[in-house]
């Protein structure tokens, strides 16, 4: 009797590897199988020079690899991948014959999960808790708390940050927690070799938020996340702000992360990084805004929270 495995790809950058991680855990979890963290993505990342930081956080994964499975087959499953929808009906025919072969989802699969009827995240799981399959393989980005909301418990729990927070840093997380902290997370893509292919949100959106918040909560305070000081400072001028000094390595990101998440209420940009900021957050009664375009993705926003 085999032992079935859980191999999450890893890639991109901080808050696409919690994603990632998080479906890795609920399916490692629900299936009661080890799970394992495919990180030789980072090898050849040339594009973005990404670098794995999912250990500075309390993750339980049995393994964190990046050669190993890449010798058996996985690598060869990748590349034919590509032609899978071709030979979709094909492959269903003779399904039954891939007993003892890795089974892969692609991201692009995931992607159309909006467009199914009922219930499309349950079903999807479902199609992947089939005992027959010796490997799930989970390539692809996989944003929305649906894939994991069954265990957020246990999710909050791993995703604790386990390095320590910086003495300079202390000033700022007391005044985030002794105010009626309002996380604005800025992101014009202007750091990013692909900014062409984001959509960037503009002045209006945080205006609106901004007068949003102010009407729901008393004394609101603004602290902006970015690493874009100089458009905030030129274009956000309605209400006074606080910009947070921003990490200057991949390395210490999680400080930025930590800082967001000891805010009372977020108005976030389309980006993972600001949207863990705010789900990890620990306050019942968060605001949370969010633009509803630009994820690609209709289910990327929890339905407690505020789109506009």
């Amino acid at each position: 009797m085999f032992k079935k495995k859980v191999i999450v790809k890893i890639s991109g950058g901080l808050g696409n590897q919690l994603f990632q991680y998080s479906i890795g855990r609920m399916l490692s979890i629900k299936n009661g199988a080890p799970l394992y963290l495919d990180i030789s993505f980072f090898k050849n990342d040339k594009f973005y020079d990404r670098i794995f930081l999912l250990e500075q956080f309390n993750i339980k994964a049995d393994s964190i690899f990046s050669e190993a499975y890449e010798q058996k087959g996985i690598n060869l499953i990748n590349r034919f991948i590509k032609y899978y929808k071709k030979i979709e009906k094909t492959l269903n025919k003779f399904n039954k014959h891939f007993v003892d072969e890795p089974f892969f989802l692609e991201d692009e699969y995931s992607s159309h999960l909006n467009y199914l009827s009922g219930n499309p995240y349950n079903k999807f799981l479902n199609k992947i808790f089939y005992n027959k399959y010796k490997y799930i393989v989970l390539n692809g980005y996989w944003q929305s708390e649906k894939y994991f909301k069954s265990i957020e418990h246990i999710i909050r729990d791993d995703l604790e940050i386990i390095q320590p927070i910086p003495l300079e840093k202390k000033t700022i997380e007391s005044n985030l927690r002794s105010t009626n902290s309002v996380c604005i997370g800025v992101r014009q893509y202007t750091d990013s070799p692909a900014s062409a292919n984001h959509f960037k949100l503009d002045v209006n959106y945080y205006n609106k938020a901004m007068d949003d918040i102010s009407k729901k909560i008393d004394s609101p305070k603004f602290y902006v996340f970015t690493l874009e000081k100089d458009w905030v400072k030129d274009n956000i001028t309605g209400y006074p702000l606080t910009i947070i000094e921003p990490s200057i390595t991949n390395e210490t990101a999680y400080i930025d992360l930590y800082l967001m998440t000891q805010c009372k209420h977020f108005i976030i940009a389309n980006s993972t990084f600001h949207w863990w900021g705010a789900w990890l957050a620990d306050n019942d009664n968060k605001i949370v805004i969010a633009p509803s375009k630009g994820w690609g993705n209709e289910c990327a926003i929890p339905d407690v929270w505020i789109k506009i």
